[in-house]
């Protein structure tokens, strides 16, 4: 008899990804700014959808250290089958990052720590989209237990919001529909910005709300959530023959699995479940601001993972000089520069004005004449006084410029 454990869980086996580098870099420098605005400023979310939780199996099995002796065969249990196809719930978990106050341009002031939400859907009767996301974050803006992560001292949204998604279709920053919801949020809110973010494919460990899923996996350890609580929905098949029973059924499941993980505690910040009713389970396409291409050209920057919905800034442009582009911090310093554009412009037109000038010069006698030419002779001073001949052909009419010499 020997005592035999599992070796711990290992993250080292990620695949590799030739973004990865960029991406640590892109979050490091979010985690940066959050730092420097500071937690009054900064909404910052980390958002993700986590695996789905079956009705009526066993939600999550328990792992305990046990001893075996080595000559006897391991036998694992049968697999627990799913009741039916779609009998899973879907949660969607929203972890509210703390910034610390004194980290002033430190990347590690933007911690793990903060208040949870959880928002539980139906896998059967809705689906995870950018709108359902919307929903949620609307959602947040009404709970008070989120209050010090999305609003200032004021009551007002935070003009500053930080997503950190997992690059799913849904989150995605490059997808349009994640970038419409954006904007929505953008021009409800009135915000300064919004910065939406994700790691490279296969790095979304690093994602901060999977350091929420351990415990919100521990009070599942052995729960069976109820399937027929008000009666069997399913036939023999295991179809739905009932579907208002079925979403009866799902609403009491859902419910069991928010009361219960309403009662987890993250380093004393509260986690708060809900479950959300199908039939208004996503934010109405017909209510977003949209905005036309002109609009998304001045405030919309996208990338493959980052995407930014910044103010345009009218007063930064108001203090720039059209000449020179050079930028003041008040408008009366501007005006007293383009003084300096002004003696330029004079400058430069009157040395213009002596380039081109024309004047009459008259010879100082005609030495020959011919048919339709004149030969004759005048005194330039470009040629510090010596004399010159030109002749003119063809008989028109010009005028003498530098000592050139046209008909009279």
């Amino acid at each position: 008899m020997v005592p035999v454990r599992l070796i711990r869980a290992q993250n080292d086996f990620h695949k590799s990804h030739p973004d990865q580098r960029l991406c640590q870099a892109t979050i490091r420098t979010m985690d940066e700014l959050a730092s420097l605005l500071g937690p009054s400023e900064v909404c910052y979310i980390s958002q993700d959808d986590k695996a789905r939780v079956a009705i009526g199996i066993t939600a999550a099995n328990v792992q305990a250290p046990m001893l075996m002796h080595m000559q006897y065969r391991v036998k694992l249990p049968d697999h627990d089958w799913v009741v039916a196809a779609g009998h899973k719930l879907i949660p969607s978990v929203y972890a509210g990052i703390a910034v610390d106050r004194n980290g002033l341009g430190m990347p590690g002031a933007v911690g793990y720590s903060g208040p949870t939400y959880v928002a539980i859907r139906s896998g059967k009767h809705c689906s995870s989209t950018a709108l359902s996301h919307c929903m949620d974050y609307e959602r947040l803006l009404n709970l008070p237990e989120f209050n010090s992560i999305t609003k200032s001292s004021d009551e007002r949204v935070k003009p500053i919001v930080m997503f950190s998604v997992d690059g799913g279709p849904d989150e995605n920053p490059r997808y349009n529909k994640v970038i419409e919801v954006a904007i929505h949020h953008f021009v409800s809110h009135d915000l300064d910005a919004i910065f939406i973010f994700t790691n490279a494919p296969g790095r979304s460990a690093h994602n901060r709300a999977e350091r929420r899923m351990a415990p919100l996996s521990r009070p599942l350890s052995g729960l069976i959530l109820p399937h027929n609580y008000y009666g069997n929905h399913l036939d023999a098949a295991g179809k739905t023959i009932d579907m208002d029973l079925e979403k009866q059924n799902f609403e009491k499941a859902g419910t069991t699995l928010a009361e219960v993980w309403s009662e987890v505690v993250f380093d004393e910040y509260p986690c708060v479940a809900e479950y959300v009713d199908p039939n208004y389970y996503e934010f109405s396409q017909d209510r977003l601001n949209v905005k036309d291409q002109y609009w998304f050209s001045e405030h919309v920057r996208t990338s493959q993972y980052f995407t930014q919905i910044v103010q345009f800034q009218s007063q930064l442009l108001d203090r720039i000089c059209q000449k020179c582009s050079l930028y003041f911090a008040s408008k009366v310093m501007l005006k007293s520069h383009m003084i300096v554009h002004k003696k330029k412009t004079q400058s430069a037109s009157a040395v213009v004005e002596k380039e081109f000038i024309v004047t009459r010069t008259r010879p100082v006698r005609i030495a020959a004449m011919r048919q339709r030419e004149i030969m004759a002779i005048i005194v330039s001073d470009d040629n510090n006084g010596f004399p010159q001949s030109t002749e003119t052909s063809e008989g028109h009419p010009m005028e003498v410029s530098h000592g050139l010499l046209g008909h009279p």
